[in-house]
């Protein structure tokens, strides 16, 4: 489930001047029409023996404290290619600067470690 994300000082700047800039959750139309159209993307992809895995569901509308700063939700990971990166054997995963997409790596380690323990290659 992915959020809008909060008003936190990188996303101000970016919402300066818009009248309506909305926080919060998505409308729940939004992600049944984005879940159709990712299933039938999956359907696809295994037709061409595509092995497809997915992240780990989070509860991404929880706030999110740390000792310097908090948000309300967070906003979701459906852009891995933001927090990952395969070079070769290499697996670079990284923190997001947005307060609401810091910790959207973490939908993914299940998977990482998957390929560290799987692979004696993968670093």
């Amino acid at each position: 489930m992915n959020q809008v994300m909060d008003l936190e000082p990188s996303v101000k700047i970016r919402a300066q001047g818009e009248k309506d800039y909305k926080v919060g959750q998505r409308p729940e139309e939004a992600y049944q029409n984005s879940e159709r159209e990712l299933d039938n993307f999956v359907r696809i992809l295994q037709s061409h023996q595509v092995t497809v895995r997915r992240p780990t569901n989070m509860q991404w509308d929880k706030p999110v404290v740390t000792p310097w700063w908090s948000v309300p939700n967070q906003h979701g990971s459906s852009c891995p290619r933001d927090v990952l990166a395969v070079i070769g054997n290499r697996i670079i995963e990284s923190g997001m600067s947005m307060r609401s997409r810091f910790f959207e790596y973490a939908a993914y380690r299940s998977l990482i470690d998957e390929y560290l323990e799987t692979d004696p290659n993968c670093k």
